[in-house]
């Protein structure tokens, strides 16, 4: 019997139909239908989720920053009064002078301090180019000296200011622009010294790390100067490079001591115990000047006490 391929059929099976209910791979699992209902709600999960992210960030980011910018507490009078007035001459921050004073505080209130550089720029056109503080500590006393305007011709303006001890901090109780009552009858001081030999000093450490000025320094040298020298204490403020283009933030304060141990050859000697800041970084200097009339110089700093 011959095995003849019947008519249409080329020796392939024929397509068979493929029972009811059963899919092919590409539709094992269909696409769901279409739905703008779906879409909003799927791009709203997404949105919130990315907005819960976000303020999450933020709001450990704004405890952070909350944390940096908690006030120190002033550890004694001396710090209670140098904040008090950097507060007002250089930052010009009084709600933060303001958070300085005692409960009974007896003298001008910070905006009134502030007045006495504002008035100088009313008066010449042109913002403070230098705003520094000078607190000298001398016994229960803080002189205080604001220098502002111009360097070339700064003025400055002068108090004397009083601190005391409210809870775990200090606070300023008094500030006056005329000088304490300093009769025998008044309480002695921790240590004196010579006439000007305070403000010779203050002179001296503006001319190095506020202007940079190294002939002025000079000048006010003595010649037999001993300890630091000029070219490397200019180098400190040059380090600055005045960061961000703005102009360094400096402050210094000098507190008068007595010869210490090992020095007491130069007894007739004036130390200060000086701390300059740039910015936020301080130095600590041991600072001699010679009161001797026709020397009235600095005789020596050493860069420890």
């Amino acid at each position: 019997m011959n095995n003849v391929p019947r008519p249409g059929n080329d020796g392939a099976r024929s397509p068979q139909r493929a029972p009811a209910g059963s899919r092919g791979p590409e539709q094992a699992y269909p696409d769901p239908p279409r739905s703008w209902t779906r879409a909003g709600i799927l791009i709203g999960t997404w949105v919130a989720a990315w907005a819960g992210v976000l303020v999450f960030g933020l709001g450990l980011q704004a405890m952070a920053h909350g944390q940096d910018d908690d006030p120190v507490l002033p550890g004694d009078s001396h710090a209670a009064v140098a904040g008090y007035f950097d507060s007002i001459f250089v930052y010009r921050d009084l709600s933060d002078a303001a958070a300085l004073q005692c409960s009974d505080y007896n003298g001008p209130p910070p905006s009134e301090l502030l007045a006495i550089v504002e008035s100088w720029e009313s008066a010449n056109g042109e913002r403070s180019g230098i705003a520094t503080i000078d607190v000298i500590t001398d016994g229960h006393r803080h002189k205080v000296t604001a220098v502002y305007g111009q360097s070339g011709s700064p003025s400055r303006a002068l108090f004397w200011g009083e601190g005391a001890q409210e809870g775990d901090s200090y606070c300023v109780s008094q500030v006056t622009d005329r000088e304490p009552d300093s009769s025998p009858g008044s309480e002695p001081d921790e240590m004196t010294e010579a006439p000007g030999a305070s403000e010779s000093v203050s002179d001296f450490l503006a001319h190095i790390f506020r202007d940079e000025d190294r002939t002025a320094a000079e000048a006010m040298q003595c010649t037999g100067y001993q300890g630091v020298a000029l070219t490397d204490l200019l180098a400190i403020p040059a380090s600055h490079s005045h960061e961000g283009g703005g102009e360094t933030l400096y402050d210094r304060t000098l507190h008068p001591r007595v010869a210490p141990d090992g020095m007491n050859e130069f007894a007739p000697m004036d130390f200060f115990h000086a701390e300059v800041t740039l910015d936020k970084n301080s130095h600590e200097f041991m600072v001699m000047y010679d009161p001797e009339p026709g020397q009235q110089c600095i005789a020596a700093v050493f860069d420890n006490w």
